[in-house]
C-alpha cells in the first residue's frame, strides 16, 4: 500500500474527495472487457487493483500529483473515456494510482472566427457537438464509438480514424495543439500553441514538433494531455432530424448516404480505394458482417440466425456525402455510380438497406450506435492501419489463428473484419473483433488475441495489444523503427518510469524486468 504521507500529500493537491483507497473504489477500477484482464482476475492477480483513485481537475493539479508520484516512487495510470475495452488502464505491477481524469470536463473556449475548441480532456463527442451545433459548427464527425465517448481520449488512443476525404480532419488533423504534463511534472505545448497560444489555426509548429508523439498511441507512457485545440467545421444540416421511429434516423440536410454490395473481396476493396483516392464523400466504410447483423435485427438471437444463413454477407460498402452545393452532390454521386459500375458493386436491396437504417446516423452520432451492444466478451485481435490492398490477406492470417482454438468459438469469429478509411484511404483502419461468453471463452480468447498480435510481421495492421511487443501501429507510414524511437522518448521523458509501466513493453527501459520479476 501507498505511505499515508504520500496520501495526505496527493489529498492536499486535489482534495481530501477527490482521492480515495477505499477498496470497493479500487475494485472499480481494476477490471475492463478485455480477456487479458478476465484472465487475470480469474488467475486472482491482485495487482489488477490500483492502490489509490485520484482525480484532479486542472493543468496544475495533475502536475502537481505527478512531482509527488515521481518523489515517492508511485506509478501513475491515466485514464480518459473510463469506457477502456483493451486492458491498458488496468494495474500490472504494486504502487500503482489510476489518475481519473472525470473532473477535467471544461469547454474553455469556442472561437467562432477561427472554428476551434479548446478543451480539457473528458469532454466527450456529444458535448462537444451539442457546444458547436448552437453556432452552426460540426466537430467533423464520429469514429464508431459511443457519443459518451471522449474525443481526446478516443483520438489518442485509436489516431482517429473514420473520414474518408480531407473537407473534414476527424482525428489527429483534428488536433491543433496539446497542453502535456510531462511524467516529471513539467508542462510541454506542442502544435498551434509551440507558435502562438493565441493562433490555434495551425496543425503543427514550425520546425520539429513533438505532438506527433501523443498522436500515436503512447497510452499514457509518455505523460498526461489536459488540455487541446480541435478544428471545427461549418454544419451543413440544418437542424437536427428527429427520429421518430426507432432505429431508422432520417439522414440530415445536404447529406446522402449510399449502400454497395459485391461478390468478391477484391472488387469491393477496390471500389473502396478508387472512392477514398478521388475523394468522394466524407466517409466510406466496410462494415463487419457480424455487426452488420448485430445493427440489422433487434434480438441477439436473431442476429445469430441471420448470420448463418448468410442473409449478412461480408462485403458492403457504405458512403456518406456532404456539402451545401446540391451541384457538388450530383457530381459526387456520378462519379460514385462510375466506380460501382467499373468494379461491380451493386445497390443494395431496399430490405436490407432498411435493416442498415442504424448507420444513418453513424457519422454524427447524435446517440449511442447499436454497434456497441456487443454480446459478451470483447477482445480486439487486431486494429491498426495498413494500405488496402493488404486487407485479404490478413483476414486470411487472423482466421487461420482463429480456427486453431481449444474449443468452437461463435460463428460470427469468421466474419470479414471492419474497415475505416483514414486520410482519404491511404490507409485503413482493420478491426477484428472476437466474439464470445465473458466467462467461457476469456482463456480460449486470449491465446489467439496474442498470436495475432505476435504474427506481426505478417500482420502489419497489428495493434498495440498491452504486453505484446511489436511494430507501430501506422508501421512504415512513419518508418520500422518508430518503436525504437518512441523506447528512447521514454528514457528522456520519464527515466523513472512511473507512466504506465509494463503496459507497452517496447518502451521498457533498457534491462527492466517485466511485472513480478526481480531486476537484475
Amino acid at each position: 500500500m501507498i505511505e499515508p504521507h504520500v496520501y495526505q500529500a496527493i489529498a492536499e493537491v486535489v482534495g481530501p474527495d477527490f482521492v480515495s483507497d477505499d477498496r470497493a473504489t479500487r475494485e472499480c477500477y481494476s477490471r475492463d472487457p478485455h480477456p487479458s484482464v478476465t484472465v487475470r482476475k480469474m488467475n486472482k492477480d491482485f495487482a489488477t487493483v490500483p492502490d489509490l483513485v485520484v482525480l484532479p481537475s486542472s493543468t496544475e493539479e495533475v502536475q502537481a500529483v505527478l512531482r509527488i508520484a515521481n518523489r515517492y516512487k508511485v506509478n501513475v495510470i491515466p485514464m480518459g473515456s473510463g469506457d477502456n475495452l483493451t486492458g491498458v488502464c488496468i494495474p500490472k505491477m504494486a504502487r500503482t494510482m489510476t489518475m481519473d481524469l472525470k473532473r477535467m470536463d471544461k469547454v474553455l473556449e469556442v472561437d467562432e472566427e477561427n472554428k476551434t475548441i479548446r478543451m480539457q480532456p473528458w469532454v466527450s463527442y456529444a458535448r462537444i457537438q451539442a457546444t458547436c451545433m448552437k453556432l452552426g459548427l460540426w466537430n467533423g464527425g464520429t469514429p464508431a464509438a459511443p457519443s459518451s465517448n471522449n474525443a481526446v481520449s478516443n483520438v489518442l488512443a485509436y489516431g482517429g480514424e473514420y473520414q474518408t476525404a480531407l473537407a473534414y480532419g476527424l482525428g489527429i488533423r483534428s488536433l491543433h495543439s496539446f497542453t502535456v504534463v510531462l511524467p516529471n511534472g513539467d508542462i510541454i505545448r506542442t502544435g498551434s500553441h509551440g507558435m502562438s497560444r493565441e493562433d490555434p489555426t495551425y496543425w503543427y509548429g514550425p520546425g520539429p514538433d513533438l505532438k506527433g508523439i501523443w498522436e500515436m498511441g503512447a497510452f499514457g507512457g509518455l505523460g498526461v494531455v489536459t488540455e487541446v485545440v480541435w478544428k471545427l467545421h461549418s454544419w451543413p444540416g440544418g437542424d437536427w432530424p428527429i427520429e421518430e421511429e426507432y432505429g431508422h434516423p432520417p439522414i440530415p440536410k445536404n447529406h446522402r448516404f449510399y449502400w454497395y454490395r459485391f461478390n468478391k473481396p477484391e472488387d469491393c476493396i477496390k471500389a473502396a480505394h478508387a472512392l477514398c483516392y478521388a475523394g468522394i464523400g466524407i466517409g466510406c466504410n466496410i462494415p463487419m458482417r457480424s455487426v452488420n447483423a448485430m445493427c440489422g435485427e433487434t434480438h441477439l438471437a436473431d442476429s445469430f440466425k441471420r448470420y448463418d444463413e448468410g442473409y449478412y454477407e461480408n462485403f458492403w460498402i457504405y458512403i456518406i456525402t456532404a456539402g451545401y452545393s446540391p451541384r457538388q452532390l450530383d457530381y459526387e454521386e456520378k462519379v460514385l455510380l462510375e466506380i460501382m459500375k467499373e468494379n461491380n458493386g451493386e445497390p443494395l436491396d431496399e430490405e436490407r438497406r432498411r435493416k442498415m437504417d442504424n448507420y444513418n446516423f453513424d457519422g454524427f452520432r447524435s446517440g449511442n450506435f447499436v454497434r456497441w451492444a456487443r454480446q459478451g466478451i470483447y477482445a480486439i485481435t487486431a486494429f491498426g492501419r495498413g494500405p488496402v490492398e493488404i486487407m485479404a490477406g490478413v483476414h486470411e492470417l487472423q482466421q487461420s489463428i482463429v480456427k486453431q482454438a481449444d474449443k468452437p468459438v461463435p460463428s460470427m469469429n469468421s466474419t470479414w473484419p471492419w474497415y475505416y478509411a483514414y486520410d482519404r484511404g491511404y490507409w485503413w483502419v482493420d478491426e477484428r473483433d472476437l466474439y464470445g461468453d465473458q466467462l467461457d471463452f476469456a482463456r480460449t480468447m486470449l491465446p489467439l488475441v496474442v498470436q495475432v498480435i505476435r504474427s506481426t510481421p505478417d500482420n502489419p495492421s497489428g495493434y498495440w495489444t498491452p504486453n505484446e511487443p511489436h511494430g507501430a501501429w501506422f508501421g512504415p507510414q512513419i518508418g520500422p523503427n518508430f518503436h525504437l524511437m518512441l523506447r528512447d522518448m521514454k528514457k528522456v521523458l520519464d527515466p523513472n518510469d512511473i507512466m504506465n509501466p509494463n503496459t507497452l513493453v517496447f518502451v521498457r527501459p533498457k534491462g527492466k524486468k517485466p511485472a513480478g520479476q526481480k531486476e537484475g
